[in-house]
């Protein structure tokens, strides 16, 4: 089940209508709002530090990684996408690589073409990494069904002294697609 970890989910401030994209925010506590966990740790291997290839580490990108099946954001179809270690996604190839805070979009200028279910620091760098049996960040997509899930599991918030993690993060971004209707979902994990 989902469970909001602080305060809820930041929505867009920026008060502007989303023009013709339909987009709408619910959560938990509105009626007809199921979430459910997606458990993807046993169907996939982690990005982790110890990679040899595109170790993850801080503000780390993983590359454009394909969705086999395309997902419509603000009117453009997207069939990649690219994982950033501060819980978020991209659609596109980007050298912005840094936290996201709540930036309005669609818009002219860098970052844009995001979704971000927990955009903030996340100190994946940090000797203890997290506590938990499976940490990093996992992807999977099935073509056939239309979904994709990104979790990124037990990285701690960073921490100024650097010395010990901090308040260690788990939560997830599901993607789907039924006809045209694209979905994102945002999942955190009970605490």
């Amino acid at each position: 089940a989902g469970a909001t970890l602080g305060n809820n989910p930041r929505r867009d401030r920026s008060g502007d209508d989303d023009g013709d994209f339909g987009y709408e925010w619910k959560d938990q506590d509105e009626d007809g709002v199921d979430f459910e966990w997606v458990d993807i740790t046993e169907l996939v291997d982690p990005f982790t530090r110890d990679m040899e290839e595109n170790p993850v580490a801080d503000d780390w990108n993983s590359g454009l990684l394909d969705l086999g099946w395309s997902f419509n954001f603000y009117g453009e179809e997207y069939d990649q996408i690219n994982i950033n270690s501060n819980g978020y996604i991209r659609f596109e190839e980007s050298d912005y690589i840094y936290a996201i805070f709540a930036y309005p979009i669609p818009d002219e200028g860098d970052p844009n073409g995001y979704i971000a279910p927990f955009g903030t620091d996340l100190d994946i760098t940090s000797e203890e990494f997290g506590e938990d049996e499976n940490p990093g960040i996992y992807f999977y997509s099935d073509a056939d069904e239309g979904y994709a899930v990104v979790t990124w599991q037990d990285l701690p918030e960073w921490d100024s002294d650097g010395e010990t993690p901090h308040n260690p993060q788990t939560f997830q971004v599901v993607l789907w697609r039924d006809g045209d209707i694209c979905s994102a979902q945002f999942n955190y994990a009970d605490e």
